[in-house]
């Protein structure tokens, strides 16, 4: 009859104990290193091997400034807002969005860099030049999720029930050195039938025109450290 040790049972029952707890890990919470938002959020898509640190403010979900980001900061120098890439969505329910949420997405993209050309120059008064063709600043992003929603689920359950969504990654980087200035990840939500997922983006895209005349440095100082 085989017997054994008291060590060598606890460190039996140990190593069950942590393999039940790894399983029962919600998604999101096994996402590898760097990783946030449900998946949605890639920290080295901004910088490979970026080490900043990116807070919570109450306008963008997840928000890094450098120090060399501000108006003043770029004053006689060119934004440039090349068109995104093609969509490809990430994260950790990437594989459940269905055609219609692909083709939202592919029509948001078109319209990205237009939004973001409008708000900075409406921001920046013309203190900074914009510009689709060319620039020493790139401004560029991705949409990493998107959703149309369900209509029927947000008349007859609400609660956010149907909501629909875009996710997107916005950054400024100097083409010259290669430096990060600007770094943002925002989902923005329409959850009832009175927006639409596109509605909605372009109401945000506003305030984030009113927060970048105010001073995104300011809005960073003040955020709160990321949760994921």
């Amino acid at each position: 009859m085989l017997t054994y040790d008291r060590d060598t049972i606890l460190a039996v029952l140990l190593s069950v104990t942590m393999m039940v707890v790894f399983i029962a890990l919600p998604a999101h919470a096994k996402s590898k290193k760097g990783t946030y938002d449900e998946g949605t959020l890639v920290v080295d898509w901004f910088e490979e091997g970026g080490d900043f640190e990116f807070r919570e403010t109450d306008e963008i979900d997840y928000l890094w400034v450098s120090d060399a980001f501000s108006r003043k900061d770029l004053e006689g120098r060119t934004l440039h807002f090349p068109d995104w890439p093609e969509v490809e969505f990430v994260g950790d329910d990437a594989d459940e969005r269905d055609n219609d949420d692909k083709s939202l997405a592919r029509r948001m993209n078109r319209l990205m860099p237009q939004y973001f050309h409008d708000a900075f120059d409406l921001a920046w008064d013309g203190k900074v030049t914009c510009s689709f063709d060319e620039g020493d600043v790139e401004v560029t992003g991705r949409i990493v999720d998107c959703s149309t929603g369900n209509s029927a689920a947000k008349w007859i359950v609400g609660f956010g029930a149907g909501a629909g969504y875009v996710a997107i990654d916005l950054k400024v980087v100097d083409k010259e050195s290669g430096e990060l200035l600007m770094a943002l990840h925002h989902r923005v939500v329409s959850g009832t039938n009175m927006s639409s997922t596109e509605s909605k983006f372009s109401k945000w895209v506003g305030k984030f025109s009113d927060e970048l005349e105010v001073g995104l440095p300011m809005m960073y100082e003040d955020g709160e450290r990321r949760k994921k």
